[in-house]
């Protein structure tokens, strides 16, 4: 949003921005991309003229020097960002292609709503989609439709939406892979795992993210220097660290979007340089109501069962924006650091609170509880808070150390 500011605080209105894909091949073309949309409350995404408001793709023929236009709104609000990534990018020429339909194990799937109970060949230009829809059998789920340029040859995955209308610009092979209803299925890029310790291998992208819900396989399991393991609030995966976006004036009731299980027979260690982030936004909407520096909206959630553990080396970090809860435990060791949300319940509120704040403790009420299970902070660990207050017309966000030196409790030896 554009921001303004005056004596009565800082306000926002909103703002658009365009992004336009021009074919400047000099003859006609299948201009296809897949596209990821983060909207902010009271804005709006669109491409090619059509809503968007979930990950997709987009195919279609394009004239010499035509466009498509990408526009994103922000809402008129702090907070209320909007912003669509957009990957695999690509202009073809346009020409006949064979594509052949493979029987899949563990599921089925119609072509143009004519379910593929053989193997099927099809020959059309690339500038037709194709109309697939996946059904997974009982206790299994679509892991992702692969292109392969052989029929035994190594899965290119393109979706893991189980309706979708797709072209293909080269010759190849096509069928939806399933997997068990239990797995999670870790995204790198464009490629997906079952085996997080895999997807962490993947050096294709510094982030692995949970792109379906699912335990844990017994083990444990590694998050090394520079890797950072995200369970996303939303499908453009957005990565939340120290600074969570804050939402002003806003809240909803927290609803999960992805979360992953941790079985009693499993475990995670972050070494240093390494990071697990548990994402959601945070809220700045109060007074009466009590929500400022809450979690708000979609989020992601880590349910952890007796007897699993996550365990925060010295130099790695923790960001839980969103929730981990159940009944295993979490421990920082010294040099660690723990993020979580200061959940301002009740305050004492504007002209109360600039008479005492250089004074003062100013809060009657307050949760720092977004890592439900025991938490154990050793010596020489810190955990730091973000939140942010509703006042004057606007959101003020603030990050602090709460335990830890300079912070509202210091740990001299012992946890």
């Amino acid at each position: 949003p554009s921001e303004s500011s005056g004596c009565t605080g800082t306000s926002y209105s909103q703002a658009t921005s365009t992004l336009k894909l021009t074919n400047n091949s000099g003859s006609q073309a299948v201009l296809s991309f897949d596209y990821a949309p983060s909207v902010g409350s009271g804005g709006s995404a669109s491409v090619a003229g059509t809503a968007v408001t979930a990950s997709g793709s987009y195919s279609n023929t394009v004239a010499a020097n035509g466009s498509v236009v990408i526009e994103i709104k922000s809402g008129s609000a702090q907070g209320a960002a909007s912003s669509i990534s957009l990957t695999n990018i690509a202009l073809a020429v346009i020409k006949n292609v064979t594509t052949t339909f493979l029987v899949p194990e563990h599921g089925s799937y119609t072509v143009d709503g004519t379910q593929v109970t053989s193997q099927t060949t099809k020959t059309q230009s690339n500038a037709i989609t194709y109309s697939l829809s996946a059904t997974p059998a009982s206790g299994y789920k679509l892991f992702g439709w692969s292109w392969r340029a052989t029929a035994d040859g190594t899965d290119n995955y393109f979706s893991t939406s189980s309706s979708i209308n797709r072209s293909f610009n080269d010759n190849g092979f096509v069928v939806p892979v399933f997997v068990s209803n239990g797995l999670p299925v870790w995204g790198v890029g464009k490629n997906l795992y079952t085996d997080l310790n895999v997807a962490i291998a993947d050096n294709s992208s510094n982030t692995v993210f949970l792109a379906s819900d699912g335990t844990l396989p017994d083990g444990n399991y590694v998050i090394p220097n520079g890797k950072t393991v995200l369970i996303p609030f939303d499908s453009a995966n957005t990565v939340y660290k120290n600074e969570p976006e804050v939402v002003y004036n806003t809240y909803a009731t927290p609803t999960k979007f992805r979360e992953l299980t941790i079985p009693s027979g499993a475990s995670i260690t972050i070494q240093s340089g390494g990071a697990l982030c548990v994402n959601s936004k945070l809220s700045s909407k109060g007074q009466m109501e009590g929500y400022n520096g809450t979690p708000t909206g979609s989020d992601g959630r880590i349910n952890m069962m007796t007897g699993s553990s996550i365990t925060v080396n010295s130099g790695a970090n923790l960001y839980c924006w969103g929730y981990i809860y159940g009944s295993g435990s979490v421990e920082a060791l010294s040099g660690a650091t723990v993020y979580e949300a200061f959940q301002i319940k009740d305050w004492r509120g504007g002209s109360a609170t600039s008479n005492v704040y250089d004074y003062a403790f100013i809060f009657s009420q307050y949760y720092v509880q977004n890592i439900e299970v025991p938490l154990k902070l050793n010596a020489g660990a810190s955990e730091k808070l973000y939140s942010s207050v509703n006042a004057s017309s606007s959101a003020y966000p603030m990050a602090a150390t709460f335990v830890g030196s300079g912070g509202l409790f210091n740990i001299s030896s012992g946890y």
